[in-house]
């Protein structure tokens, strides 16, 4: 639940990189993903990706990076940009699970 958690991944032998991942809880967290350093667009302002229509629980794939070339390194970044509810009354779980990173 906090902001500012990365993950940091190289991929080769890859066109295009995907997120498997999922989420607990019913408030939505934004993510923006840096495909060689370069912020991708997406479904907000100053977001890639959010939980917002996920089903919690299942695992979605997330579309990370396309267009790459196959023969080279590709440095690719997931931040989270939301940051934690704490104003809440009564606590209730919100976290979001990575399980892989998937090259195609």
């Amino acid at each position: 639940d906090h902001p500012g958690v990365k993950i940091v991944s190289r991929v080769t032998g890859a066109a295009s990189v995907s997120a498997v991942m999922s989420k607990v809880g019913s408030i939505e967290n934004t993510f923006v993903v840096y495909c060689d350093g370069v912020a991708q667009p997406g479904s907000g302002p100053k977001a890639t990706f959010s939980t917002k229509l996920w089903t919690e629980g299942t695992k979605q794939s997330v579309p990370l990076c396309s267009g790459l070339d196959a023969n080279a390194e590709h440095d690719i970044v997931i931040f989270k940009s939301t940051e934690a509810q704490w104003m809440g009354i009564k606590p209730t779980p919100n976290h979001v699970s990575f399980y892989e990173i998937v090259g195609l």
